[in-house]
Parts: structure tokens; sequence; C-alpha cells
């Protein structure tokens, strides 16, 4: 899902709806879904929208990281030496510089 926001970014169209309906479970969906349900009237300037992406993205990240987590078969220590890469990358993400013109 990351994948495809990013790719859905870069071309300067999100389309939350298109990200949800590649899920097969209502479940999944509704998951999905909870990440895309941010307010967005309030968000005016370049600097708000930049903030409100960098936001969207961490929370994308951090939902597929828990359920890479969570379906995943590693072992306890596969696991654990992943979730600090992924912290790692959370933290890319959260020192992202988003300009947006």
């Amino acid at each position: 899902m990351a994948g495809i926001l990013f790719e859905q970014i870069e071309n300067d169209r999100v389309d939350p709806a298109g990200i949800i309906s590649r899920f097969t479970s209502d479940e999944e969906q509704n998951e999905v879904g909870s990440l895309f349900n941010t307010k967005l009237q309030d968000i005016n300037t370049p600097d708000e929208r930049s903030r409100a992406i960098k936001d969207l993205l961490v929370k994308v990240k951090t939902y597929s990281f828990e359920r890479q987590a969570r379906e995943g078969e590693a072992s306890d220590i596969e696991r654990m030496t992943q979730a600090l890469e992924n912290k790692k990358k959370l933290q890319q993400i959260k020192s992202l510089k988003i300009i947006l013109s």
C-alpha cells in the first residue's frame, strides 16, 4: 500500500478510494480507510499540506510494518531486527522535507 501511495504522490494524484478498493476484505478496507481519515478542511497552506502528507505517510508505513509483524513467520530475532529497521525507516520519513508548489 505504501508503494502505491508514494507513486500517486509523485504523480500529484492521490486516490484513497482506489487504494482502499485493492483490499478484498471489509476489515482490511476499514483499516486502510481509517488511515486516510484526515480532516482536510483546515489545510490551506503548502506547509500544512506537506505536514498532512508526511503524517499520512507515517500512518501508512506504521500500518504496513504492523501488518508485516502480524502476518510474518520470522523468528523472534528476525522480528526484532526488522522492527529496528522499520523504526529507522519511520524516523527517515519523519525527517523528510516535503515541498509542495
